[in-house]
């Protein structure tokens, strides 16, 4: 049975179906989901999905979000890319338990994303390599979520972390889960500097 929630993420359809997850080893923005998910939407719409699972013993949030744009996975999984997901999860834990998707319509563009980097390191990579960082971010997140770590790779060997702290949308309700495009501006803090901005 369907229903409807509005939570400040758009129109909330939380369908009660559960689904094993798959992580796929390549860098892909988009997810795929099971034949029986897909024929509830539309090929032609972008939705977010939220995947949550409660079985993290020490209660932590296990929630992530991904993005679908009409992909089919070829079994009963919903494949995620690994670059999807932080890096605060574990995949191999992660690979063997099932999590309930809610489906995400209407999701708001960020006009403002802060970030904080992880580390005095990351921050020293932001400081002189912004640039190149917000160029990367939108080439790998379609998505940013409130908790999400993302990583962003500067060349070949060189990383940095990043805390997503604040999402700013130009809608009345700010949610967790935000659309990102090149008129979203990215933001920096951290405890130990200034804030930086776009």
């Amino acid at each position: 049975r369907d229903f409807c929630l509005s939570r400040g993420l758009g129109d909330v359809y939380k369908r009660q179906r559960m689904f094993y997850v798959k992580f796929l080893p390549h860098h892909s923005v988009f997810c795929n989901l099971p034949t029986i998910l897909c024929k509830q939407l539309s090929t032609k719409e972008c939705v977010v999905i939220k995947l949550s699972s409660n079985h993290n013993s020490n209660k932590e949030n296990n929630d992530f979000y991904v993005v679908w744009n009409g992909g089919f996975s070829a079994d009963d999984y919903v494949e995620v890319p690994q670059s999807a997901l932080s890096s605060m999860h574990t995949i191999n834990s992660m690979n063997s338990f099932l999590y309930e998707v809610t489906i995400i319509h209407n999701v708001s563009v960020a006009s403002d994303v802060m970030l904080k980097p992880i580390s005095s390191f990351d921050w020293d990579i932001i400081s002189t390599q912004a640039g190149y960082i917000e160029e990367n971010m939108l080439k790998g997140h379609a998505i940013l979520y409130i908790g999400q770590v993302v990583q962003i790779r500067v060349g070949k060997n060189l990383s940095a972390k990043l805390h997503v702290q604040r999402i700013t949308t130009n809608q009345e309700d700010n949610g967790i889960v935000a659309r990102i495009n090149n008129t979203t501006c990215l933001s920096y803090t951290s405890d130990a500097a200034d804030d930086m901005q776009c």
